[in-house]
């Protein structure tokens, strides 16, 4: 799977892992079951509008830092339709920022993205079925491919590149996805305890695809469980446990989540913004 461009969010080996708060239980309208458009998105709960991503790394005399910060806006349908990204990067004695910029298209089976990274822009497809997304097209390789299971969760994901492919299984019990792996290089397995939050948790949606960070519904990944911990597991045999933690706005929607793993080599910190 090509790493997601924002965020890099499906490098599950870094993101998902242990302590949880339960939210609020407030008795509102987010506490119904979500209700979708004909598109297939959710429109009766709050939308993810901004996301800030502070990551650090230290280890000797060496420290690094990272930040990225993404306003995401929609149409009068609740649907996606732009995505703008700083990434913030040391260089010298200060910091240079990059841009990248999406814009979305929406069509009956379809959803057209043309992307700007800095000046090199292009564009890729994605293909649904029962408002689902079943392909992405990409013109520097030839794409994925999404299966699903009988309860329309995400089961497996294959990228092709030519020849080559490679798989990512994904195993759920109920709305839990309690284990994700890549064929041949490593397991990861989520450990939960019955937490959840109001509307859903982006980064089992980072598992999959960037846009399902934001529409998970369309990649059958639209969840409130949130894992306690997470343990990593590579092909050599190497297991780390992530470590994570959460807060939460007076509504109960997620307001952040902090990880840091690897003995504290590396922090981050990711908050949301709804409206």
């Amino acid at each position: 799977m090509k790493t997601p461009r924002f965020l890099g969010m499906a490098i599950v080996a870094v993101m998902l892992s242990a302590f949880a708060t339960s939210c609020d239980d407030d008795d509102d309208d987010d506490n119904s079951q979500p209700v979708t458009s004909e598109d297939g998105v959710v429109v009766n709960q709050k939308k993810l509008v901004k996301i800030v991503e502070y990551e650090e790394e230290r280890e000797g005399s060496y420290f690094d830092i990272e930040v990225d910060t993404i306003v995401l806006r929609y149409d009068s349908k609740g649907r996606l339709i732009r995505l703008e990204q700083e990434h913030y990067e040391p260089e010298g004695s200060g910091f240079v920022c990059r841009s990248y910029t999406e814009s979305y298209t929406w069509a009956e089976n379809s959803i057209t993205v043309h992307y700007n990274d800095g000046g090199y822009t292009g564009d890729f497809t994605y293909a649904l079925s029962d408002n689902l997304v079943t392909r992405r097209t990409h013109p520097d390789y030839d794409g994925d491919a999404y299966q699903y299971d009988s309860d329309k969760r995400i089961a497996i994901t294959t990228e092709i590149d030519g020849s080559y492919t490679n798989e990512y299984y994904y195993s759920w019990e109920g709305d839990r996805m309690v284990k994700f792996s890549e064929s041949g290089s490593a397991d990861y397995v989520f450990n939960y305890s019955g937490k959840t939050c109001k509307g859903y948790i982006p980064l089992i949606g980072g598992c999959v695809d960037d846009l399902a960070v934001v529409h998970p519904e369309l990649f059958g990944v639209r969840t409130n469980q949130l894992p306690d911990y997470e343990i990593s597991r590579d092909k050599y045999g190497y297991e780390n446990r992530n470590e994570l933690s959460y807060t939460f706005y007076s509504d109960g929607y997620l307001e952040s989540v902090t990880q840091t793993y690897e003995n504290g080599r590396y922090y981050k910190k990711v908050t949301y913004f709804w409206e």
